[in-house]
């Protein structure tokens, strides 16, 4: 027994992994997806469902503009401004999201393209990198008073 535990710390130690290589990506459930992002499948499906419904104006293949929308959801869930905790608190808070009422999406069904930014958004926060501080978004252009950070996928991004 204890050489079993052993040998675990030491391919622990060396950053072996000893988990099977992931599924593809489409192969995956709505359950695994949302444990990516640490988020329950309830949860996982309304963020998707609000970054289909809010990224309207891109393409299918533009992933750009989804991601900057998951990436306003996650910042605003960390910034204590917006006195939200969970993604749902964020989706849900009252005049934030036109898309939302009543706790749901009303608006569009998630896809595969909504699924990824949001991975791939939650992915590049956990990478350490320098992620944009962006916190709202429309359709119409910056926001006067605040910092304008870019446009993707036909939706302004800003911070503050």
């Amino acid at each position: 027994m204890m050489n079993k535990i052993i040998t675990l710390v030491v391919i622990m130690s060396l950053g072996i992994s000893l988990i099977k290589a992931p599924q593809p990506f489409e192969a995956l459930s709505l359950e695994e997806r949302a444990a990516l992002v640490g988020l329950s499948a309830e949860d996982y499906e309304l963020m998707s469902d609000v970054v289909e419904a809010e990224s309207n104006r891109s393409t299918d293949g533009d992933l750009t503009g989804r991601i900057y929308i998951a990436l306003v959801i996650f910042n605003r869930v960390e910034d204590e401004r917006f006195n939200c905790d969970t993604v749902r608190e964020v989706l849900t808070a009252p005049g934030q999201f036109s898309t939302v009422r009543n706790g749901r999406c009303s608006c569009a069904d998630r896809t595969d393209f909504s699924d990824m930014a949001i991975i791939q958004a939650w992915e590049w926060i956990q990478s350490g990198e320098e992620v944009p501080e962006v916190y709202f978004f429309n359709c119409r252009g910056y926001f006067s008073s605040r910092t304008a950070v870019g446009e993707f996928g036909g939706n302004y991004f800003s911070g503050f």
